[in-house]
C-alpha cells in the first residue's frame, strides 16, 4: 500500500471519527419537547404529523402556512425513518459538516485546509446547548445553510463539467428548501451573488484555464441551472397548496396583502409613539375610529383589562403593558382568526386587503397622519436606534463569538402527559427533559471523604432555595469492603419524591456550600465533586426503582458540550479577528497578485453572510425582535470556519504574488 492511499485512508477515519463525535453529542443530549408551544414546537409537530400521514399539511388551518414547512418535511421524514429527533438532528449536522469540508478539501486542493474546516465546524456546539435542543427548525438551519454554500462552491468549481445541469438543479433546489425553512431567507442571497458575481475572477476549477469570456459564460450557465433548481421546488411547494388549499402562497407571514395591511398599520404616526412598539393602544384607538375592518378587531386586540399579547416583556419595558413588535403581527393574525375571518387563506387575504385599504385611504385623505416605511414587513426602528447602534452590534459580536450565550443543558418540557406521549411516539423517544410536573420517587446513596468529621447536611430544595420534604438517613458501610473505610468518610441515603428537572441537592457543612446539583443532570454530568472540603460522590441513584447513574452516552455529550461551551468565549474571537485580518491582507496580496484564491473569495463570501445576518438580526431587535440564540446559530458557525479559509486565502495570495514576481505567472 502506498504512501497516498495510507493518507486517505487516515483522511477518511478522522473524518469518520469527528463525523461520529457530532453525532454523538447530538444524539444524546436530552431535548425539551414542548407540543403545547402551538406557535413554535407544538406547530411543527401537528404539520409534521399531517404531512407523514400523506395528507400534504392537513385540513387548512390559520397557522399551517403562516411558518415555513421546511422543517416539518424533515421532522415527517425522521419519523418515517425511525430515527429518533435528537439523532436525526445529529446526523444531518455532522453530513452537513463533513460535506462542507469535503468540498472545501476538493476545491483547494489541500487535506490541511479540510481538516481545519471540519473541526472549525465540530467545535461549535450551538446546536447541542440549550437554544438548539427543541424540536424547532433552527436545529437543522445552520446545517441547511452549510449544504447549499457548499453545493453552490462545488457548481462553481466544477464549471461545464457533464454533471453540471444536476449540480445547478440540486444547488437551487437547496436554496428552495431553506427558503421555506425560515422567513428571512434573504440574509444568504449576497453571500451567492458575491461567489458568483467574482467567481470569473477566479483562475481554478474545471474552467480556470479559459478565456475571462468563457468563464463568464460558465458561470452564466450555472447560474441558470441554479435559479432552475429553485423555482422547479418553489413552483411545486406552490403548485401543492394551490390545489390543497386555493391559493398559491408559501409562507403567509409573507404574503403580500399580510405585509400590506402591517405596513399600512406601522405607518400610522398619531397616538404614542413607543419604541419596540409598533402600533401602541393609543394608535390602535385613532385607527379603530377610521377603519371599520381594524375596529371589529377591537375585542381580540384591546380586551377590557388585563393587556394581551405582553411577551416582550422580559426583553423591553415597554412591552409590559403592550404588544412589542415581534408579537403584533402574531396578534393581528390571532384577531383576525378570532373573528372568523381566517377560514380559509384566501378569506383573510381579503380581509388583510380591506384594512389596508381603509388605512391607506384614511392616510391620503388626512383622516391619519402616516409615513410609508421602506419595508411593510419591517417595524419602525426604536428613537434611539442610532445612539445604541455601538452597543447592538457589540452585543451581537458577542453573541456570534459565543461570549453571551444560555446555558448547555436543554430546559423542562412542557406540556400534557398525552401531548407529550403522542409528541414522543412520532419522534421515536429521544432523550428527553421531564417537565416540572412529573413527579417520581428518587433515592440518593451519597458518599463524602474529607478531613472534616463534622456530620453533612444534605437536602432537596427546589429552584427557590425551599426545602422539599424528604427522608435522611446514615449508611453502614458496605458489607465485604476489603480494608478499613477511608478516614472523614460519610455515607448517607436521602429519599424523597420530586421533579427531576426542578430538584437540587444541596450539601453544606458547618453552614459552607459543598455542591447544589441539579438531580436531572445528574444523569449525564457525572457524580463526583472535588471541593476544598473533601470528595463528595453520588454512589447510586434510584428513579421509580430504576437506576439512572451516569449513563455514558449522556455523559459523554455532555462533557463534549460542556467542555466546548467553556473554550468558545476564547476561542471564537481571537479566531474571529485572525480571520477579519487575514481576509484584509489576502485582498491587498490579491490584488497585487492579480490572482484571487478561490478560499480566499470563499471567506470574504462567508464573511459577508456573517455581516449580513447579524444586520437583519439588530435591525430587527431595534424593531421589537429581539435576538435570540437560536437566531444566531448559522453565523457562529459561519465565523468560525472563515478564519481558516481566509489564512489559507492569504497564504494562496502571498504565494501567487510571489510567483509573479519571480516571472512564474
Amino acid at each position: 500500500m502506498d504512501r497516498g492511499t495510507i493518507r486517505q485512508r487516515g483522511v477518511a477515519v478522522l473524518f469518520g471519527l469527528v463525523a461520529l463525535l457530532i453525532v454523538i453529542t447530538h444524539a444524546f443530549a436530552p431535548i425539551s419537547i414542548q407540543p403545547d408551544a402551538a406557535f413554535d414546537d407544538g406547530l411543527f409537530l401537528t404539520l409534521a404529523r399531517r404531512f407523514a400521514n400523506g395528507n400534504w399539511f392537513g385540513t387548512y388551518y390559520f397557522l399551517t402556512l403562516h411558518k415555513g414547512n421546511g422543517y416539518s418535511i424533515f421532522l415527517a421524514l425522521g419519523s418515517w425513518l425511525g430515527l429518533p429527533v435528537s439523532l436525526a438532528h445529529g446526523l444531518f449536522h455532522a453530513a452537513a459538516c463533513l460535506t462542507f469540508a469535503a468540498v472545501i478539501r476538493r476545491v483547494t486542493g489541500s487535506t490541511a485546509l479540510g481538516i481545519a474546516v471540519l473541526l472549525a465546524l465540530a467545535m461549535v456546539p450551538v446546536l447541542a446547548m440549550a437554544s438548539g435542543l427543541r424540536v424547532l427548525r433552527d436545529a437543522i438551519y445552520s446545517g441547511q445553510t452549510l449544504f447549499l454554500f457548499a453545493a453552490v462552491i462545488w457548481l462553481l468549481f466544477r464549471g461545464r463539467a457533464p454533471d453540471m445541469a444536476g449540480r445547478g438543479i440540486g444547488a437551487g433546489a437547496l436554496l428552495g428548501w431553506l427558503w421555506l425553512t425560515r422567513e428571512e431567507g434573504l440574509w444568504v442571497l449576497p453571500t451567492l451573488a458575491l461567489l458568483f458575481l467574482a467567481f470569473p475572477l477566479v483562475r481554478t476549477g474545471a474552467d480556470g484555464g479559459a478565456r475571462a469570456p468563457a468563464r463568464l459564460a460558465a458561470t452564466g450557465l450555472a447560474l441558470v441551472w441554479f435559479g432552475l433548481g429553485f423555482a422547479l421546488v418553489f413552483g411545486a411547494y406552490s403548485g401543492i397548496n394551490r390545489l390543497a388549499y386555493g391559493s398559491w402562497t408559501t409562507v403567509a407571514i409573507k404574503e403580500a396583502s399580510f405585509e400590506r395591511a402591517l405596513g399600512a398599520l406601522y405607518s400610522v404616526e398619531d397616538g404614542d409613539r413607543v419604541a419596540y412598539v409598533p402600533v401602541s393602544r393609543a394608535t390602535r384607538m385613532r385607527i379603530y375610529a377610521v377603519s371599520p375592518a381594524f375596529a371589529a378587531l377591537k375585542p381580540y386586540l384591546d380586551p377590557p383589562g388585563a393587556p394581551l399579547w405582553v411577551n416582550g416583556c422580559p426583553h423591553y419595558a415597554t412591552g409590559c403593558d403592550d404588544m412589542a413588535g415581534g408579537w403584533f403581527h402574531v396578534a393581528f393574525l390571532f384577531a383576525v382568526k378570532g373573528l372568523g375571518q381566517h377560514e380559509t387563506l384566501e378569506q383573510a387575504k381579503a380581509y388583510y386587503r380591506r384594512v389596508a385599504d381603509e388605512v391607506e385611504a384614511a392616510c391620503t385623505d388626512g383622516r391619519l397622519t402616516c409615513r410609508r416605511m421602506l419595508s411593510n414587513a419591517v417595524p419602525r426602528l426604536a428613537p434611539d436606534f442610532v445612539e445604541t447602534l455601538p452597543r447592538r452590534i457589540i452585543g451581537a459580536l458577542r453573541k456570534v463569538t459565543m461570549i453571551d450565550w444560555g446555558p448547555v443543558s436543554g430546559g423542562p418540557s412542557t406540556g400534557t402527559p398525552v401531548e407529550i406521549a403522542e409528541a414522543l411516539t412520532f419522534l421515536n423517544r429521544p432523550p428527553m427533559v421531564p417537565t416540572l410536573e412529573q413527579m417520581q420517587k428518587v433515592v440518593l446513596e451519597a458518599q463524602f471523604i474529607g478531613p472534616d468529621a463534622t456530620p453533612l447536611v444534605m437536602r432537596l430544595v427546589d429552584a427557590a432555595g425551599a426545602a422539599i420534604p424528604a427522608t435522611l438517613e446514615p449508611l453502614p458501610p458496605p458489607p465485604g469492603r476489603p480494608g478499613p473505610p477511608p478516614p472523614g468518610e460519610q455515607l448517607l441515603r436521602i429519599t424523597a419524591t420530586c421533579p427531576l428537572a426542578a430538584c437540587w441537592i444541596d450539601v453544606t457543612q458547618k453552614d459552607r456550600q459543598i455542591t447544589r446539583l441539579r438531580l436531572w443532570d445528574l444523569m449525564s454530568a457525572g457524580s463526583r465533586v472535588r471541593t476544598p472540603e473533601g470528595s463528595f460522590r453520588i454512589s447510586k441513584m434510584l428513579v421509580d426503582g430504576a437506576g439512572t447513574l451516569g449513563d455514558v452516552r449522556y455523559r459523554t455529550s455532555q462533557m463534549i458540550r460542556s467542555g466546548l461551551a467553556a473554550a468558545m468565549p476564547f476561542v471564537l474571537p481571537p479566531l474571529a479577528a485572525i480571520g477579519v485580518l487575514a481576509c484584509l491582507v489576502g485582498l491587498v496580496l490579491a490584488a497585487l497578485a492579480r490572482r484571487l484564491p478561490f478560499s480566499l473569495l470563499i471567506a470574504l463570501s462567508l464573511g459577508l453572510g456573517v455581516v449580513t445576518r447579524l444586520t437583519i438580526l439588530i435591525l430587527g431587535d431595534a424593531a421589537g425582535l429581539p435576538i435570540a440564540d437560536a437566531y444566531v446559530m448559522p453565523a457562529c458557525f459561519l465565523t468560525a470556519v472563515s478564519a481558516p479559509l481566509a489564512l489559507y486565502g492569504c497564504w494562496s495570495a502571498a504565494r501567487a504574488l510571489k510567483a509573479r514576481r519571480a516571472g512564474v505567472i
